[in-house]
Protein backbone atom coordinates (compact mmCIF):
# COMPACT_ATOMS: atom_id res chain seq x y z
CA UNK A 1 0.00 0.00 0.00
CA UNK A 2 2.68 2.52 0.96
CA UNK A 3 4.27 1.85 -2.91
CA UNK A 4 0.99 2.92 -4.31
CA UNK A 5 1.09 5.82 -2.28
CA UNK A 6 4.62 6.83 -2.92
CA UNK A 7 4.05 6.03 -6.75
CA UNK A 8 0.65 7.99 -6.45
CA UNK A 9 2.01 11.43 -4.68
CA UNK A 10 5.43 11.11 -6.30
CA UNK A 11 4.44 13.05 -9.46
CA UNK A 12 1.93 15.19 -7.70
CA UNK A 13 4.78 16.38 -5.41
CA UNK A 14 7.37 17.03 -8.01
CA UNK A 15 4.84 18.40 -10.34
CA UNK A 16 3.87 20.96 -7.70
CA UNK A 17 7.88 21.70 -7.89
CA UNK A 18 7.84 22.63 -11.79
CA UNK A 19 3.87 24.12 -11.36
CA UNK A 20 6.10 26.63 -8.66
CA UNK A 21 8.60 27.72 -11.27
CA UNK A 22 5.88 27.48 -14.20
CA UNK A 23 4.12 30.40 -12.42
CA UNK A 24 7.43 32.29 -11.44
CA UNK A 25 8.23 31.92 -14.73
CA UNK A 26 4.99 33.20 -16.37
CA UNK A 27 4.69 36.68 -16.22
CA UNK A 28 8.71 37.16 -17.24
CA UNK A 29 8.22 35.61 -20.37
CA UNK A 30 6.77 37.28 -23.85
CA UNK A 31 8.01 34.05 -25.82
CA UNK A 32 5.75 31.90 -27.45
CA UNK A 33 7.91 28.91 -27.16
CA UNK A 34 8.47 29.28 -23.26
CA UNK A 35 4.30 29.73 -23.15
CA UNK A 36 3.59 26.58 -24.78
CA UNK A 37 6.26 24.96 -22.08
CA UNK A 38 5.12 26.79 -19.32
CA UNK A 39 1.21 25.56 -20.36
CA UNK A 40 2.48 21.65 -20.54
CA UNK A 41 3.83 22.05 -17.27
CA UNK A 42 0.47 22.94 -15.93
CA UNK A 43 -1.48 20.64 -17.93
CA UNK A 44 0.87 17.73 -17.02
CA UNK A 45 0.32 18.65 -13.36
CA UNK A 46 -3.23 18.92 -13.88
CA UNK A 47 -3.20 15.41 -14.88
CA UNK A 48 -1.07 14.13 -12.37
CA UNK A 49 -3.64 15.45 -9.28
CA UNK A 50 -6.46 14.01 -11.69
CA UNK A 51 -4.80 10.87 -11.76
CA UNK A 52 -4.18 10.79 -7.60
CA UNK A 53 -7.97 11.71 -7.03
CA UNK A 54 -9.13 8.91 -9.25
CA UNK A 55 -6.67 6.79 -7.89
CA UNK A 56 -8.03 7.59 -4.68
CA UNK A 57 -11.74 7.06 -5.86
CA UNK A 58 -12.52 11.34 -5.19
CA UNK A 59 -13.40 11.38 -8.92
CA UNK A 60 -14.16 9.49 -11.86
CA UNK A 61 -14.30 10.33 -15.72
CA UNK A 62 -17.67 9.11 -16.80
CA UNK A 63 -19.47 11.83 -19.28
CA UNK A 64 -21.20 8.76 -20.46
CA UNK A 65 -19.86 8.64 -23.64
CA UNK A 66 -17.28 6.66 -24.09
CA UNK A 67 -15.77 7.85 -27.33
CA UNK A 68 -15.77 11.12 -25.29
CA UNK A 69 -14.60 9.85 -22.24
CA UNK A 70 -11.71 8.04 -24.20
CA UNK A 71 -10.72 11.08 -25.83
CA UNK A 72 -10.44 13.56 -22.62
CA UNK A 73 -8.00 10.39 -21.56
CA UNK A 74 -5.80 11.29 -24.31
CA UNK A 75 -5.67 14.44 -23.72
CA UNK A 76 -4.85 14.35 -20.58
CA UNK A 77 -2.32 11.60 -21.35
CA UNK A 78 -0.79 13.32 -24.64
CA UNK A 79 -1.81 16.99 -24.11
CA UNK A 80 1.58 17.86 -22.19
CA UNK A 81 3.72 16.49 -24.41
CA UNK A 82 2.29 17.85 -27.22
CA UNK A 83 2.88 21.26 -25.96
CA UNK A 84 6.12 20.69 -24.97
CA UNK A 85 6.93 19.12 -28.41
CA UNK A 86 5.51 22.40 -29.85
CA UNK A 87 7.30 24.79 -27.85
CA UNK A 88 10.49 23.21 -28.61
CA UNK A 89 9.77 23.67 -32.44
CA UNK A 90 8.68 27.31 -31.76
CA UNK A 91 11.93 27.98 -29.98
CA UNK A 92 13.89 26.39 -32.82
CA UNK A 93 12.33 28.52 -34.97
CA UNK A 94 12.99 31.56 -33.15
CA UNK A 95 16.40 30.90 -33.13
CA UNK A 96 16.93 29.94 -36.68
CA UNK A 97 15.02 33.43 -37.23
CA UNK A 98 16.86 35.38 -34.79
CA UNK A 99 20.90 34.25 -35.74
Amino acid sequence: MNIDITATLGPVLSGAFAMFGAILLWPRTRDASWMLVILAVILAYGASVFKALETFGLVKLSTGLPLMDTAISAVIANGPYLLLGIGLLVAHGEKKRGG
